[in-house]
């Protein structure tokens, strides 16, 4: 039997800044919602069915269980409904999950309990977006991080729920969220904020900026030991000796149909294979940053980064003057020890001391700058993070022969993809 394909979206909490008043937000480090889905396609053509769900007693999990799931019509072309049991309870009313199939050739009962929520079939995308989304976008307003995981087996219904299709006219829960951010951030914020947008893809080792055209990226951590993506190194100077970290590349947006479409062009540029499951399925780890911002900001910022590329070039062009003026005055014994030879130009050493710290009082001076921007706006800096996640896969029966047929590479993709996967568990585990 195939089952009804779920997704869960975890939604982690305000991870720094935020106003005391966002309790929806704080009130959990990460809530995990589960969503169900109808067969489709291939599924319904195959006269494939949904694996029969346990009723509320049945299911025995220490939390609060609601009444019994129904099905309806999906949003997605093509969905078929299925018999409804009962009505469709409020997606926070039912907390656990009981299911009941065959694995192996055995009658085998899964339990699964500790949710923040069950969305049914006829839940919507909105539905969805009010429950798990909507309490955690005023941490944001308030200058605070919270971020949305689609995570599930490939096929389940990920890139719907946080994408949605816009050709079809369904919005994603991002759209959803930066209407909300948009329509809010005059009165909260000011009415100089906008939306800051990046998309990058994760895709075994490589980072690319899907904005700029695929453009390869790096992680790094900063000096404050927080992992941040950094777009491409850009040399300046007549010798290329100034160095320019680059941000990866951010597409300003006021409005929530600008910022689709932006996003609906990047996100074409993500790469997309065949599974062992679905034909069109997410090879990658797709991210979606969207920050309050203001054009002062942005300007401050890419101040910045220009002052530190001539800092750090000031910085290696006095490491060569000082190296220069201590050759002169030591030299290497057939020992391999350094035997001073000469009086030490003390002068000239701090003349060179002096333009460094010239340099560096130049960088700082603007990096407070970037600071007091940021601090002229309230709200400014709070982001949405949005990661579709690629779909997990598993080699069970009725699925070994399909994943046979895979190339060897990608047989290793699909290994990467559940590894890194695995990691992102542990991690929302741990919280």
């Amino acid at each position: 039997m195939s089952d009804a394909r779920t997704s869960a979206a975890a939604v982690v909490g305000d991870a720094h800044g935020g106003a005391g008043g966002e309790a929806a937000a704080a009130a959990a480090p990460a809530d995990v919602f589960v969503r169900f889905r109808p067969l489709v396609g291939d599924e319904v053509d195959n006269g494939d069915a949904e694996m029969e769900r346990l009723p509320p007693e049945d299911v025995k999990t220490g939390r609060a269980v609601g009444a019994g799931g129904g099905r309806a019509e999906e949003e997605k072309k093509g969905a078929a409904a299925s018999p409804s049991p009962s009505p469709s309870p409020s997606p926070t009313d039912v907390r656990a999950v009981g299911l009941r199939g065959e694995q192996h050739g055995r009658a085998q009962v899964w339990r699964m309990g500790g949710f923040a929520g069950v969305l049914e079939a006829c839940h919507s995308n909105e539905d969805l977006f009010a429950v798990a989304l909507a309490p955690r976008l005023g941490a944001v307003l308030a200058g605070g991080t919270a971020c949305v995981f689609a995570y599930g087996h490939t096929g389940s219904g990920k890139t719907h729920s946080l994408l949605g299709y816009r050709a079809r006219g369904q919005a994603g829960l991002y759209q959803m969220a930066a209407a909300a951010l948009l329509r809010d951030m005059a009165a909260r914020c000011g009415a100089e904020a906008v939306l800051a947008v990046r998309l990058y893809e994760l895709y075994g080792r490589e980072v690319v900026d899907l904005m700029d055209g695929r453009a390869a990226c790096a992680v790094r951590e900063d000096a404050s030991g927080v992992m941040r993506v950094r777009g491409p190194t850009v040399r300046r100077g007549e010798h290329g000796s100034r160095v320019e970290v680059r941000p990866p590349r951010s597409f300003i947006a006021r409005s929530a149909e600008e910022l689709a479409a932006a996003v609906d062009a990047a996100a074409a540029l993500r790469r997309v294979g065949s599974s062992s499951l679905h034909d069109e399925s997410s090879r990658s780890h797709a991210v979606l940053e969207m920050e309050v911002v203001t054009p002062a900001l942005m300007a401050a910022r890419e101040a910045t980064v220009v002052a530190l590329g001539e800092y750090t070039e000031a910085g290696h062009g006095c490491d060569g003057e000082l190296r220069a003026l201590m050759s002169r005055a030591y030299a290497r014994q057939e020992d391999g020890s350094w035997q001073q030879v000469a009086e030490v130009d003390s002068a000239a050493v701090a003349a060179v001391e002096a333009r460094r710290a010239a340099a560096k009082a130049r960088y700082e001076a603007v990096e407070a700058r970037e600071r007091e921007a940021a601090a002229a706006t309230p709200g400014a800096g709070g982001t949405l993070v949005c990661v579709d996640l690629a779909g997990s896969e598993f080699a069970e029966e009725g699925f070994a022969a399909r994943a046979a047929a895979q190339s060897a590479a990608a047989r290793k993709e699909a290994r990467e993809i559940n590894k890194s996967l695995l990691a992102l568990k542990e991690c929302i585990r741990a919280l």
